[in-house]
Protein backbone atom coordinates (compact mmCIF):
# COMPACT_ATOMS: atom_id res chain seq x y z
CA UNK A 1 0.00 0.00 0.00
CA UNK A 2 1.50 4.02 -0.60
CA UNK A 3 -0.03 6.07 1.20
CA UNK A 4 0.57 9.94 2.46
CA UNK A 5 -1.15 10.75 5.60
CA UNK A 6 -1.46 14.72 7.16
CA UNK A 7 -2.51 15.48 10.83
CA UNK A 8 -2.37 19.74 11.41
CA UNK A 9 -5.08 19.80 14.01
CA UNK A 10 -3.21 21.10 16.86
CA UNK A 11 0.04 22.70 17.46
CA UNK A 12 2.46 19.55 16.12
CA UNK A 13 3.08 19.70 11.78
CA UNK A 14 3.04 15.43 10.95
CA UNK A 15 3.27 13.86 7.94
CA UNK A 16 4.07 10.10 6.91
CA UNK A 17 4.71 8.66 3.78
CA UNK A 18 4.20 5.00 2.75
CA UNK A 19 5.61 3.14 0.15
CA UNK A 20 4.53 -0.70 -0.33
CA UNK A 21 3.62 -1.05 2.74
CA UNK A 22 6.12 0.71 4.90
CA UNK A 23 7.06 4.36 6.23
CA UNK A 24 9.83 4.95 4.55
CA UNK A 25 9.66 8.97 5.36
CA UNK A 26 8.01 10.75 8.32
CA UNK A 27 8.02 14.28 10.00
CA UNK A 28 6.48 15.52 13.44
CA UNK A 29 7.32 18.13 14.86
CA UNK A 30 5.60 20.66 17.35
CA UNK A 31 5.22 23.77 15.20
CA UNK A 32 2.89 27.04 16.70
CA UNK A 33 0.58 28.42 13.76
CA UNK A 34 3.70 27.54 11.11
CA UNK A 35 2.27 24.68 9.38
CA UNK A 36 2.21 26.11 5.83
CA UNK A 37 5.55 27.27 5.75
CA UNK A 38 7.39 24.25 7.59
CA UNK A 39 5.51 22.16 5.58
CA UNK A 40 6.45 23.20 2.00
CA UNK A 41 10.18 23.39 3.38
CA UNK A 42 10.04 20.00 4.59
CA UNK A 43 7.71 17.85 2.31
CA UNK A 44 8.28 18.39 -1.37
CA UNK A 45 12.25 17.12 -0.56
CA UNK A 46 10.96 14.29 1.30
CA UNK A 47 8.15 13.32 -1.08
CA UNK A 48 11.11 13.15 -3.60
CA UNK A 49 13.29 11.23 -2.13
CA UNK A 50 10.18 8.45 -0.59
CA UNK A 51 10.42 7.57 -4.08
CA UNK A 52 6.95 8.12 -4.61
CA UNK A 53 4.68 8.89 -7.28
CA UNK A 54 1.25 10.68 -6.99
CA UNK A 55 -0.33 7.51 -9.71
CA UNK A 56 0.67 5.44 -7.03
CA UNK A 57 -0.84 6.51 -4.20
CA UNK A 58 -3.75 4.38 -3.28
CA UNK A 59 -5.08 6.40 -0.81
CA UNK A 60 -4.52 10.24 1.28
CA UNK A 61 -5.25 10.08 4.50
CA UNK A 62 -6.11 12.71 6.96
CA UNK A 63 -8.04 13.97 10.26
CA UNK A 64 -11.09 16.02 10.01
CA UNK A 65 -10.51 18.13 13.41
CA UNK A 66 -12.08 18.52 15.72
CA UNK A 67 -8.83 20.84 16.73
CA UNK A 68 -7.48 24.30 15.68
CA UNK A 69 -9.20 26.25 12.79
CA UNK A 70 -6.59 26.86 10.71
CA UNK A 71 -4.46 23.70 11.28
CA UNK A 72 -8.02 21.55 10.36
CA UNK A 73 -8.53 23.24 7.37
CA UNK A 74 -5.01 23.10 6.00
CA UNK A 75 -4.44 19.81 5.80
CA UNK A 76 -8.08 19.11 4.45
CA UNK A 77 -7.42 21.56 2.03
CA UNK A 78 -4.57 19.69 0.33
CA UNK A 79 -5.95 15.79 0.96
CA UNK A 80 -8.72 17.06 -0.96
CA UNK A 81 -7.08 18.77 -3.76
CA UNK A 82 -4.50 15.80 -4.22
CA UNK A 83 -7.59 13.48 -3.96
CA UNK A 84 -9.57 15.37 -6.64
CA UNK A 85 -6.38 16.16 -8.92
CA UNK A 86 -5.08 12.82 -8.87
CA UNK A 87 -8.47 10.82 -7.77
CA UNK A 88 -7.18 9.09 -4.68
CA UNK A 89 -9.67 8.20 -2.15
CA UNK A 90 -9.62 9.26 1.01
CA UNK A 91 -9.19 7.71 4.44
CA UNK A 92 -10.87 10.32 6.84
CA UNK A 93 -11.61 10.01 10.43
CA UNK A 94 -11.86 12.18 13.32
CA UNK A 95 -9.23 12.99 16.07
CA UNK A 96 -11.27 11.26 18.32
CA UNK A 97 -12.02 8.42 16.38
CA UNK A 98 -7.52 8.28 15.84
CA UNK A 99 -7.61 8.34 19.47
CA UNK A 100 -9.93 6.11 19.99
CA UNK A 101 -8.18 3.21 18.09
CA UNK A 102 -5.00 4.10 19.27
CA UNK A 103 -5.79 3.44 22.86
CA UNK A 104 -8.01 -0.02 21.99
CA UNK A 105 -6.81 -0.85 18.68
CA UNK A 106 -6.87 -4.40 19.61
CA UNK A 107 -10.17 -4.90 21.30
CA UNK A 108 -12.46 -2.47 20.07
CA UNK A 109 -14.70 -1.78 16.58
CA UNK A 110 -15.77 1.52 15.38
CA UNK A 111 -18.38 2.60 13.25
CA UNK A 112 -18.73 4.77 10.51
CA UNK A 113 -19.78 8.91 10.60
CA UNK A 114 -22.98 8.70 9.31
CA UNK A 115 -24.13 12.42 8.97
CA UNK A 116 -23.49 15.83 10.10
CA UNK A 117 -25.32 17.90 13.05
CA UNK A 118 -25.07 21.88 14.07
CA UNK A 119 -25.47 22.79 17.94
CA UNK A 120 -25.14 26.66 18.84
CA UNK A 121 -23.49 27.19 21.92
CA UNK A 122 -22.85 30.77 23.39
CA UNK A 123 -22.81 32.70 19.65
CA UNK A 124 -20.09 29.78 18.25
CA UNK A 125 -21.57 27.38 15.30
CA UNK A 126 -19.81 23.86 16.05
CA UNK A 127 -20.25 21.22 13.48
CA UNK A 128 -20.34 18.20 15.06
CA UNK A 129 -20.09 14.77 13.09
CA UNK A 130 -22.35 12.32 14.53
CA UNK A 131 -21.97 8.60 15.15
CA UNK A 132 -23.69 5.42 15.89
CA UNK A 133 -22.70 4.03 19.16
CA UNK A 134 -19.36 2.08 19.48
CA UNK A 135 -19.02 -1.49 19.88
CA UNK A 136 -16.79 -2.86 22.52
CA UNK A 137 -16.29 -5.34 25.73
CA UNK A 138 -14.95 -1.32 28.12
CA UNK A 139 -15.85 1.07 25.77
CA UNK A 140 -18.67 2.58 27.76
CA UNK A 141 -15.68 3.24 30.28
CA UNK A 142 -14.13 4.85 27.92
CA UNK A 143 -13.94 8.70 27.19
CA UNK A 144 -11.97 11.57 24.45
CA UNK A 145 -11.97 15.17 24.84
CA UNK A 146 -10.29 17.65 22.15
CA UNK A 147 -10.08 21.30 23.82
CA UNK A 148 -8.88 23.80 20.86
CA UNK A 149 -10.29 26.76 19.41
CA UNK A 150 -12.38 28.64 22.84
CA UNK A 151 -14.39 24.82 22.60
CA UNK A 152 -14.64 21.41 24.09
CA UNK A 153 -15.40 18.61 22.02
CA UNK A 154 -15.33 15.03 22.92
CA UNK A 155 -17.49 11.35 23.05
CA UNK A 156 -18.42 9.86 26.39
CA UNK A 157 -18.44 6.14 26.69
CA UNK A 158 -20.22 4.77 23.23
CA UNK A 159 -22.05 8.38 22.63
CA UNK A 160 -21.88 10.47 19.58
CA UNK A 161 -19.67 13.17 18.78
CA UNK A 162 -20.48 16.37 20.61
CA UNK A 163 -20.17 19.71 21.64
CA UNK A 164 -19.81 20.51 25.85
CA UNK A 165 -20.44 23.94 26.82
CA UNK A 166 -17.38 23.66 29.25
CA UNK A 167 -14.50 21.48 31.12
CA UNK A 168 -17.49 21.50 33.75
CA UNK A 169 -19.84 20.63 31.50
CA UNK A 170 -17.86 17.96 30.67
CA UNK A 171 -16.32 16.25 33.87
CA UNK A 172 -20.07 16.45 35.28
CA UNK A 173 -21.59 14.24 32.36
CA UNK A 174 -18.39 11.68 32.52
CA UNK A 175 -19.25 11.59 36.31
CA UNK A 176 -22.61 11.19 35.66
CA UNK A 177 -22.02 7.91 33.08
CA UNK A 178 -19.84 6.70 35.62
CA UNK A 179 -22.54 5.43 38.02
CA UNK A 180 -21.28 1.81 38.36
CA UNK A 181 -17.74 3.39 39.77
CA UNK A 182 -15.78 -0.18 39.85
CA UNK A 183 -13.22 0.98 38.41
CA UNK A 184 -11.31 4.47 37.25
CA UNK A 185 -12.69 6.23 34.59
CA UNK A 186 -10.43 6.89 31.56
CA UNK A 187 -10.01 10.33 29.90
CA UNK A 188 -7.87 10.86 26.72
CA UNK A 189 -7.32 14.72 26.17
CA UNK A 190 -5.51 16.54 22.99
CA UNK A 191 -5.77 20.33 24.36
CA UNK A 192 -3.51 23.48 23.34
CA UNK A 193 -1.17 24.28 25.41
CA UNK A 194 -2.88 27.19 27.29
CA UNK A 195 -5.85 25.17 28.44
CA UNK A 196 -3.34 21.97 29.97
CA UNK A 197 -2.98 23.14 33.42
CA UNK A 198 -6.78 23.85 33.78
CA UNK A 199 -7.29 20.74 32.52
CA UNK A 200 -5.12 19.29 35.19
CA UNK A 201 -6.59 21.43 37.47
CA UNK A 202 -9.98 19.96 37.23
CA UNK A 203 -9.44 16.84 36.20
CA UNK A 204 -7.34 16.45 39.94
CA UNK A 205 -10.04 16.74 42.28
CA UNK A 206 -11.69 13.75 40.36
CA UNK A 207 -8.49 11.65 40.35
CA UNK A 208 -9.88 8.87 42.65
CA UNK A 209 -12.40 8.11 39.62
CA UNK A 210 -10.95 9.68 36.25
CA UNK A 211 -7.82 8.66 34.72
CA UNK A 212 -6.57 11.31 32.66
CA UNK A 213 -4.45 10.95 29.89
CA UNK A 214 -2.67 12.88 27.38
CA UNK A 215 -2.63 12.18 23.79
CA UNK A 216 -0.78 13.96 20.99
CA UNK A 217 -2.43 12.72 17.21
CA UNK A 218 0.17 11.93 14.92
CA UNK A 219 0.45 10.20 11.03
CA UNK A 220 2.28 7.40 12.13
CA UNK A 221 -0.93 6.08 13.77
CA UNK A 222 -2.68 7.81 11.31
CA UNK A 223 -1.34 5.16 8.82
CA UNK A 224 -1.67 2.14 11.05
CA UNK A 225 -5.18 3.26 11.76
CA UNK A 226 -5.70 3.15 7.79
CA UNK A 227 -4.36 0.02 7.19
CA UNK A 228 -6.23 -1.90 10.11
CA UNK A 229 -9.57 -4.26 9.73
CA UNK A 230 -11.62 -1.55 11.42
CA UNK A 231 -10.42 1.19 9.18
CA UNK A 232 -13.10 0.53 6.14
CA UNK A 233 -15.40 2.48 6.56
CA UNK A 234 -13.46 5.81 6.78
CA UNK A 235 -12.47 5.36 3.33
CA UNK A 236 -14.79 7.22 0.84
CA UNK A 237 -13.85 9.09 -2.33
CA UNK A 238 -15.89 12.20 -1.74
CA UNK A 239 -14.69 15.11 -0.49
CA UNK A 240 -13.61 15.20 3.61
CA UNK A 241 -15.69 17.99 5.24
CA UNK A 242 -14.22 19.56 8.75
CA UNK A 243 -15.47 19.07 12.01
CA UNK A 244 -13.93 22.25 13.59
CA UNK A 245 -15.30 25.67 15.27
CA UNK A 246 -16.32 28.80 13.53
CA UNK A 247 -18.38 32.03 14.53
CA UNK A 248 -21.55 32.51 13.49
CA UNK A 249 -22.72 34.50 10.83
CA UNK A 250 -26.51 35.38 10.12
Amino acid sequence: MNMIALETSGSYLSFALMREGSIVNSFHKKVGLAHEVIFWREFPKRFKASGLLWEDLDYVAVTRGPGRFTGVRFALALANAWSRLYGIPLFAPSVIDLMAWRRNQRELSYSVIASTAKQSHQGILYEIATAPPVAGPRNDRRCCLVAYSGAWVGAIGSKKIEAFGGLDDYVAKVLRADKAKTRKTEVLYWAEDSRIPDIAKVFAAHKDTIDLKFFTPNARDLLAFAQSAKAAQFFSDSIAKPIYLKESWK
